[in-house]
């Protein structure tokens, strides 16, 4: 479920990461990759090879419903999942707008 907020404070982010199943696909080819060259690096080498790529993919990362990367100033009414939306309010970033039939200005 989503709810309408009024943004009080700038705030921006990252898209969601990618789903795991592609991300591990991504990772097993690398491996392989690395693993075929004529003198491939040592186990432990790959390993911290494909821990430094998760960290860039931000692999594990929680989904939030952002699918390209956002940010929303201060005055922008958008529609945003309704847990995160509580979270926001919380932190003072967001008010809750009552539903209204105008179209908002932008969409999560």
């Amino acid at each position: 479920m989503k709810k309408k907020v009024k943004i009080t404070e700038s705030i921006a982010g990252m898209a969601d990461p990618k789903p795991k199943a592609v991300l591990d696909q991504k990772y097993s080819e690398h491996t392989a990759k690395l693993k075929a060259v004529e003198k491939p690096p040592s186990i432990h080498t790959i390993n911290q090879v494909i821990d430094d790529m998760k960290k860039r993919d931000r692999y594990g990362e929680p989904m939030l419903g952002f699918p390209r990367d956002w940010s929303f100033k201060p005055g922008d009414e958008v529609l945003i999942d309704a847990d995160l939306a509580d979270k926001w309010q919380e932190a003072g970033i967001c008010q809750f707008v009552e539903e209204s039939t105008a179209p908002s200005k932008k969409a999560a």
